[in-house]
């Protein structure tokens, strides 16, 4: 909606699906799996970094215009 941060939703969504990667203990930077997220029609409000440790992700929008991803306002990390 433009208002409500999503910034802790989508980067659960980019960790979805990984408990199953052995790792021991440390980041797995070479995640052999390559993950696609689709983000129908909207405004999507982030308030700080997006952290993705793999080897490829996709983020596809609806469309030009349509899908935006967008920094809040005055954020304090960014300014």
């Amino acid at each position: 909606d433009g208002v409500t941060d999503d910034t802790q939703a989508i980067q659960a969504a980019f960790n979805a699906e990984r408990k199953d990667v052995n790792t021991g203990g440390s980041p797995d930077y070479f995640y052999a799996r390559p993950k696609t997220l689709y983000f129908p029609k909207g405004t999507y409000l982030i308030s700080d970094t997006l952290e993705w440790i793999g080897q490829a992700i996709l983020l596809i929008g609806q469309g030009p215009g349509q899908t935006i991803i967008k920094l809040k306002n005055n954020t304090a990390r960014f300014a």
